[in-house]
């Protein structure tokens, strides 16, 4: 497990959770002031599932 320092993966991942459970209605500017306090862990994928990965990105 690692834990990324990357703003921009960061804000990346909060934005696909915001695409995948938003609602299209929604009319909020997303903006992510304590995205410097938040901690993400990566995570590799063979580790959750046990299967191999094909390929560089899942």
């Amino acid at each position: 497990m690692r834990i990324p320092d990357d703003r921009a993966k960061k804000s990346w991942c909060f934005d696909q959770v915001a695409a995948n459970y938003g609602e299209p209605g929604w009319t909020v500017e997303l903006g992510y002031p304590l995205r410097d306090r938040i901690l993400l862990h990566e995570q590799q994928v063979e580790i959750v599932t046990g299967k191999p990965r094909e390929g560089l990105y899942h």
